[in-house]
């Protein structure tokens, strides 16, 4: 791991602390998945770090996690990767909200049929529940799982992109926001940009979500991908 016995026998006793350096080159030695490299750089932070800021930032990444485990899993997701299956979990987070398939129809643009098969699944994967005539959500996450290569993950994708093209067009300006930035960058900054990212995208959604007052549907979709063909 390029590390010497003594500083890493130091490390162990507890007697040395571990820079976040060095847990990142740890972290690739040891192969880790992404998810794995987020939890120990957090971990490390929490037992190492001299920031208190730093710190308290770790513990509530590590607690996110841990509610996410909830999640639903790659199985549960192969069975319903299309994009409406969250819209309408997350329809139900305004406060207009109605238990109407026919209302859930004329506001996501989708057969009224479709939206009750949809409702039907979330129900058999106990995503929602139907309590006194009303749907409630269930304390579960629905989110597409990440770092797996998948054909499901990559068809929900599509569809986002597609309503993005359709967004572009037919949407006034005051209503979406769209930019693009092309740059250079290198290739070892790559885990760095995700989990930038990664925080960037939690931060942003909980704040706006946490509004008792929400009253529009919103997809936000971030693209970061190599422009340059690899030479053959």
């Amino acid at each position: 791991m390029g590390i010497s016995v003594t500083s890493m026998s130091l490390i162990l006793k507890s007697k040395q602390g571990l820079s976040e350096k060095t847990a990142k080159k740890i972290s690739l030695k040891l192969g880790l998945s992404k998810s794995e490299q987020d939890q120990f750089l957090d971990l490390v932070a929490i037992e190492h770090s001299k920031n208190d800021t730093i710190k308290n930032e770790a513990k509530e990444r590590i607690e996110a996690r841990n509610k996410m485990k909830a999640s639903v899993s790659m199985s549960e997701f192969d069975t319903m990767s299309d994009w409406h299956y969250m819209a309408i979990l997350q329809l139900m987070n305004l406060k207009t909200f109605r238990n109407d398939p026919a209302w859930i129809s004329k506001e996501l643009g989708i057969p009224e049929y479709v939206v009750q098969k949809d409702i039907e699944r979330l129900k058999s994967l106990k995503l929602v529940a139907e309590e006194n005539g009303t749907l409630v959500k269930v304390d579960r996450f629905f989110m597409s799982p990440s770092e797996i290569p998948s054909d499901s993950i990559k068809k929900f994708h599509s569809q986002i992109l597609d309503k993005a093209a359709d967004a572009l067009i037919m949407q006034n300006i005051e209503e979406r926001d769209f930019s693009t930035l092309i740059f250079a960058i290198s290739e070892d900054d790559m885990a760095w940009a995700k989990t930038q990212l990664s925080d960037f995208r939690r931060n942003f959604m909980n704040r706006l979500s946490s509004n008792p007052n929400c009253d529009r549907l919103y997809a936000f979709s971030l693209q970061l991908f190599a422009l340059q063909e690899r030479p053959t």
